[in-house]
């Protein structure tokens, strides 16, 4: 395999070994953003033991934090997107660098205002700030929570996007911020 300057290689293993599913399954821990700290692949091996039966669902956690949150350390890259429970609400990182809150319905509810900025991102950094970057790293907006203990944004059922702290306290909203 060839080598690109700027790559590296993570060999993963679980600290604490497999994983038991709630079906009595067992996980091994692969890439993800929690192991090596990906952003755009999570991988988890399944093994299935002969005449075993499984019923397909959601691995990732529950179906707040695997698809409507965006957590601490974690980044939505261009076309990437985050969508409320319900499926009503989605947050969009766009390909023009604007990060866009719509409903089902493809209203813009908000809109970060970052748009001609091909490549930009969003993370949600552990200082606590919430900052669209564009493709040279250079800030375009942010919540402004830096020094707070932000842990996760979330797209809510109610059409809203907060970050909330460690202690689920809102820091910042679409509706306020």
């Amino acid at each position: 395999m060839p080598e690109r300057a700027g790559t590296a290689v993570r060999v993963v293993r679980p600290a604490a070994g497999d994983l038991q599913g709630r079906q009595g399954l067992t996980y091994f821990v692969g890439v993800s953003a929690e192991t090596v700290g990906s952003t755009g692949l999570c991988l988890h091996r399944l093994v299935v033991p002969p005449g075993g039966r499984a019923k397909a669902h959601l691995v990732w956690g529950t179906a707040t934090e695997g698809v409507s949150k965006v957590s601490l350390g974690q980044r939505l890259n261009a076309n990437q997107s985050r969508r409320s429970p319900n499926s009503r609400y989605t947050l969009l990182q766009q390909v023009d660098g604007n990060l866009v809150l719509r409903d089902s319905g493809g209203h813009v509810l908000w809109s970060s205002g970052t748009s001609a900025h091909p490549g930009a991102y969003t993370k949600v950094q552990h200082d606590g700030n919430v900052v669209i970057y564009d493709a040279a790293d250079k800030a375009l907006w942010s919540t402004q929570t830096f020094g707070t203990d932000a842990a996760y944004l979330l797209v809510q059922d109610d059409g809203k996007v907060v970050l909330y702290s460690s202690t689920r306290q809102p820091l910042w909203s679409s509706t306020t911020g």
